[in-house]
């Protein structure tokens, strides 16, 4: 059942969005199924009902919530919650739309929180703030679908340790619709040894591009020569599997200067350079420590880090620099100092 306007016929998207609009009837649509259909078509029937008098106040406004996916075919079923001044809940119809009628004026925020879908930004649940004023109809467009996942297998450099952290390497996913051009996952993306798991996407019917590291100076993209890689597919309520590429610098740790006695069993960690579009330093580390000729390979996302050596008994640290990026076709060689 929803509210008609004078002249309208068809759906409940159709009431009209302008100011003074008016609400005159409403449309009952009855539905009648039953089991062992076959191929016979539902039973339908339409009538309008004229509320009684003292139903309709000019000091309310209205709501029209329109919901569809990702090919923007409307989205029956969906539920839409409203809270603010005053609180109401509805199914989209099979148009997609749910209309919320005679509010009172104020700032409300809608809602839909089916299972397993997200927004065009991932969100979940998805909201949207929305104003009513008297008199008039404010629309609102959910684009909403099942959401898609990434499953990413890191690829780094024959030999090269592949570090963790606190959430582990984090990773990046660009496409043109989202916000900010991309997003970056930290604590969402799971996943032990050398696959990701990325969650929830909208399934952009473009795909995503897929890059290690969160830092803006992570992206391949932003090196002269540099590439994103190839494009994933993403599809409602279903995983695609893909990789990232991680880069690699040989470490060799030395004590007191760069040609001094080569140490065995150092641990080495990376911190991301301060300034560079992510948390200040974010910090990688391995359990396994340098051979005997005092080396280690340790896969890293692109950018600027800073390399330290650490050994105990007593304990002393040393630290040098390095910047990463996708041109450098070599493995780049770091010798660390612990004085």
């Amino acid at each position: 059942m929803v509210w008609a306007s004078p002249g309208n016929t068809s759906t409940s998207c159709d009431v009209p969005a302008t100011s003074g609009a008016a609400l005159a009837y409403k449309r009952v649509t009855v539905t009648v199924t039953w089991p062992d259909m076959g191929g016979v078509a539902p039973v339908t029937s339409q009538t309008l009902l004229t509320p009684p008098a003292g139903s309709y106040d000019p000091n309310d406004g209205h709501i029209l919530v329109q919901a569809f996916d990702r090919d923007a075919l409307p989205l029956a079923g969906q539920t839409v919650s409203l809270t603010g001044p005053e609180t109401a809940s509805q199914t989209t119809t099979s148009d997609g739309c749910a209309f919320f009628s005679y509010l009172d004026p104020g700032t409300y925020t809608a809602t839909l929180t089916t299972t397993g879908y997200v927004d065009r930004q991932g969100g979940q649940p998805a909201t949207q703030s929305v104003g009513v004023t008297a008199s008039q109809i404010t629309r609102v467009q959910f684009d909403y679908d099942r959401a898609a996942t990434l499953s990413v297998g890191l690829v780094a450099p024959s030999g090269a340790v592949i570090p963790t952290g606190t959430y582990g390497i984090a990773m990046t996913v660009a496409n043109s619709n989202l916000t900010v051009g991309y997003k970056s996952y930290q604590q969402a993306a799971t996943g032990s040894g050398t696959t990701r798991t990325i969650t929830p996407l909208f399934p952009y019917a473009s795909g995503y591009q897929v890059w290690t590291g969160d830092c803006a100076d992570a992206d391949p993209a932003t090196y002269t020569g540099g590439s994103r890689g190839a494009v994933l597919a993403s599809n409602q309520g279903a995983t695609t599997t893909g990789s990232a590429a991680l880069d690699a610098v040989d470490v060799t740790v030395r004590r007191t200067s760069a040609t001094g006695t080569l140490v065995s069993g150092a641990t080495i960690s990376a911190i991301h350079a301060a300034g560079t579009g992510c948390t200040a330093g974010e910090t990688l580390t391995t359990t396994t420590t340098t051979n005997a000729s005092g080396q280690l390979r340790l896969a890293l996302p692109y950018g600027a880090w800073s390399i330290r050596a650490t050994i105990t008994s007593p304990t002393r640290t040393g630290t040098s620099v390095i910047t990463l990026d996708p041109v450098t076709t070599t493995v780049p060689a770091l010798t660390v100092v612990i004085p």
